[in-house]
């Protein structure tokens, strides 16, 4: 019998086993992908074959979630150790104070304040200083400022951090240390470890410890549960056989399309459902896996008569975000997330097979080009689902998330009235930089960026975690990851799920364990 479980080893999952390792306890963390080992370029292992960086890539499904949904879209998460925090983008900006207007009590944006600090301390959390973006970055920014965004040096701390100020243009804040600002573009693992994952952050600090055991290939299948109360783990391991392990804590951390299905396989859901599949209900739970939210995408590219420079890179130009009135999210159903994504390398266009040839063509262009993305900070009306397979439990999930019209006509008018100008301010005032042509990308793409499928409330009704992250009904049975947000948050989740594995830590550390 060990102290605790973990079942995932990502954002959520990874930071919350270094966190409680440090207590001496015994700590056993279950990963669904590989290892992609120790030392010096640990998360160049695990570079994607799809981005042919190299000739000696992993294949990407090795360490890659691809999770269809029916519409015909594909939802990607990590599957290795560290899980996404290796392939996110890099992008680490907390939640507004908006944002956690629905969250539960003792959850407010004040209560996060400690934790985001902690996690920022510990990841190294950086911004993109002026002095390395290229004249496009400078360009764009300088006309968003001249169109009244309010300037802002750092966009945590100034802006999107305090809600006085939730608004404006400032640098990216980013996990990167020792960045060398390389062409690669940081949606996939870091060819040079300037990115601080999970993989050679918190798994790297714990892999050798005595009271720690990581295993990898291990597929949670269910939590095992006697009397309303979990008592450890049934998983499939790497040779195919099951395996099972006994915890007094269990804690899933299997991102927010893994963890709703572990429940479901358990019994843990929605009672009619349950039945529907041929499983027996432990606890009836109607929003296992319901009210998925995520952040719907579009982009507008400017294409300008000179090079940016081969030194280019996704998160060079940061964020910028502007609300009705100049408020803050006061009213986030009218409100806007833009950020640059300058000088992507010509192999990410690989990441987005769907844009077709309009894609590759730009891409081919892709040393004049600077593309300003559009998002939904609130999500949109756009809602999804995930349940388990009918006929194969442990298989993909079937992930239902249309995205409604009312928000593609939102993201078009936010193009039309917030990034097109931006363009034409650059023609107009700066003569250095001129855009020769501007082209919408008239996709509409999604974030990797699910939340709310095991959402935290008080009501086992309308939630399924309670305030202390304890799932209802089952005593012993804890999640941390993006799937208990009460809400979206306005934009990357990254940071928001390290924040609330630290405060589950504390709370496992002080009230369970009493150290």
């Amino acid at each position: 019998m060990v102290d605790i479980v973990i079942c995932g080893s990502g954002t959520g999952g990874g930071y919350l086993a270094r966190k409680l390792a440090a207590t001496g306890k015994s700590v056993v963390v279950l990963e669904a992908g590989s290892d992609a080992g120790s030392g010096r370029k640990a998360q160049q292992r695990a570079l994607n074959r799809r981005t042919n960086f190299t000739s000696d890539f992993i294949d990407q499904l090795f360490y890659s979630w691809e999770y269809p949904t029916v519409q015909g879209d594909i939802l990607s998460f990590g599957r290795l150790l560290g899980g996404s925090s290796v392939v996110n983008g890099a992008m680490h900006p907390r939640g507004t104070r908006t944002d956690f207007g629905l969250w539960p009590t003792g959850w407010e944006y004040d209560d996060m304040v400690p934790y985001y600090e902690e996690v920022e301390a510990f990841l190294g959390i950086k911004y993109f200083d002026r002095v390395f973006w290229s004249d496009a970055d400078k360009a764009i920014v300088d006309a968003m400022k001249a169109l009244g965004y309010p300037d802002v040096a750092q966009s945590n701390t100034d802006s999107y951090g305090h809600p006085e100020t939730a608004q404006g243009i400032g640098a990216t804040p980013v996990n990167h240390v020792d960045c060398i600002q390389c062409p690669l573009a940081c949606h996939g693992p870091c060819k040079y470890d300037a990115k601080q994952s999970m993989l050679v952050t918190a798994i790297e600090q714990i892999r050798n410890l005595h009271n720690v055991t990581l295993i990898p290939n291990a597929f949670v299948t269910k939590v095992l549960t006697s009397g309303g109360t979990a008592n450890g783990v049934e998983y499939i391991d790497g040779s195919g056989n099951a395996q099972t392990i006994q915890a007094n804590l269990v804690v899933l951390a299997a991102n927010a399309i893994g963890t709703p299905s572990v429940l479901l396989r358990s019994g843990i859901g929605p009672a009619n459902e349950l039945s529907n599949l041929g499983i027996s209900v432990v606890q009836d739970l109607p929003q296992v896996g319901k009210d998925l939210k995520n952040h719907v995408l579009s982009m507008v590219v400017g294409i300008f008569e000179k090079s940016n420079g081969d030194i280019v890179h996704i998160n060079n130009a940061g964020y910028s975000t502007k609300t009705n009135g100049w408020k803050n999210f006061q009213d986030r159903e009218d409100s806007v997330w833009i950020f640059g994504a300058g000088g992507f390398s010509p192999v990410f266009g690989t990441f987005f097979d769907g844009w077709g040839a309009s894609w590759k063509n730009i891409m081919k262009q892709w040393r004049s080009w600077y593309g300003i993305v559009v998002s939904l900070p609130d999500g949109g009306k756009s809602i999804g689902s995930v349940t388990l397979n009918p006929a194969d439990h442990n298989g993909t999930p079937v992930i239902d998330y249309p995205v409604v019209q009312e928000d593609v006509d939102r993201l078009k008018r936010y193009k039309e009235d917030e990034v097109l100008p931006i363009f034409e301010e650059i023609n107009n005032s700066n003569p250095g930089v001129r855009v020769k042509e501007v082209i919408d990308i008239n996709q509409f793409l999604f974030a990797f960026h699910i939340t709310r499928t095991a959402r935290m409330g008080t009501s086992p009704a309308t939630s399924v975690v309670d305030p202390n992250l304890q799932v209802h009904g089952i005593n012993n049975l804890y999640i941390t990851d993006a799937s208990v947000f009460a809400d979206l948050t306005s934009m990357n989740t990254n940071l928001t799920v390290a924040a609330v594995a630290a405060k589950l830590g504390d709370y496992i550390k002080t009230v369970i364990w009493g150290l």
